[in-house]
């Protein structure tokens, strides 16, 4: 009777199975954590941007009352002086501002960033509010196919309204940050992973040799 020969294929088999399943596992679980990293840093970096447009709406709002209330007393002229509060806003660097909307109290725009735009009624604006601003409003909104924030602010003082300010900050400089953030992740992720599938493959061989050992005693 011959002796049949030595069958290496258990303990191959054994390394492979190992070195697949912690592959597996690896795999799994770094596309959940990327996944859940990235939707917290994109909810910090919009986050970041609300905050940035709100402090911009709500401190330029209090330029446009005292501008206002000094051209109502007299002691000032407006000539032009709203616009260029308005294109100030428009060219900062930190934030993409697609518009800024200055109204008057009774919904007409008193300035604009598109100037074609000076004298309008803001029907939208009338019908998002049609009792008047309160307090500050933010919502993330379309605006000509672009994702923005929307700030408006009231402009008042004690119980008078002088209007309302409403500015659109685009979200697109957040997406390109978030994009190279995933860039950037995803290539320390590959590191991980190879670096995983090493440490598994010489964890699976170490295991398998006993097993070796143990198949070869058998078969002498």
């Amino acid at each position: 009777m011959k002796t049949p020969p030595p069958v290496n294929g258990p303990r191959f088999g054994l390394e492979a199975k190992f070195v697949l399943l912690a592959t597996v596992g690896i795999l799994l679980a770094t596309s959940i954590g990327n996944r859940l990293i990235l939707l917290y840093q994109e909810a910090l970096l919009e986050e970041e941007t609300r905050s940035k447009a709100v402090l911009l709406a709500e401190s330029m709002a209090r330029s446009f009352e005292y501008t206002l209330i000094y051209e109502d007393l007299g002691l000032v002229e407006e000539a032009g002086l709203l616009d260029l509060f308005v294109e100030d806003m428009t060219q900062r660097r930190d934030l993409e501002v697609l518009f800024v909307e200055l109204l008057d109290p009774q919904g007409r725009i008193r300035a604009h960033s598109d100037y074609r735009r000076y004298g309008e009624d803001d029907e939208a604006f009338a019908a998002r509010f049609p009792n008047g601003l309160k307090e500050t409003q933010v919502k993330r909104v379309l605006h000509e196919g672009q994702e923005m924030i929307e700030v408006a602010t009231p402009l008042r003082i004690a119980s008078r309204s002088w209007g309302d300010v409403v500015i659109g900050v685009s979200l697109n400089p957040m997406r390109r940050e978030l994009a190279a953030f995933a860039d950037r992740l995803g290539y320390l992720t590959l590191t991980a992973i190879a670096v995983s599938v090493l440490l598994s493959f010489l964890v699976a061989h170490a295991l398998a040799r006993p097993i070796k050992r143990l198949a070869s005693a058998m078969a002498g």
